[in-house]
């Protein structure tokens, strides 16, 4: 919870802790990054699993043909 203490913004928990909302925007930019990194190696993986799909069918295709 915010509120007005003092004349400054702080967030109550148990302690009562000063907080900017300079502080709050690099927490946000920091889990757009995050976020932002999650997806690029999302791409890979999912680029890999395309592959290993196609590399599986191959496989049980040729299992296939020898039975």
């Amino acid at each position: 919870m915010f509120e007005i203490i003092d004349g400054k913004v702080v967030k109550r928990t148990e302690v009562l802790t000063e907080v900017f909302s300079v502080d709050i925007e690099y927490q946000i930019k920091s889990i757009d990054e995050a976020i932002e990194s999650m997806q690029i190696a999302k791409e890979v993986y999912l680029k890999d699993l395309e592959i290993i799909l196609e590399l599986e069918k191959q496989i049980n295709e040729k299992g296939n043909r020898k039975k």
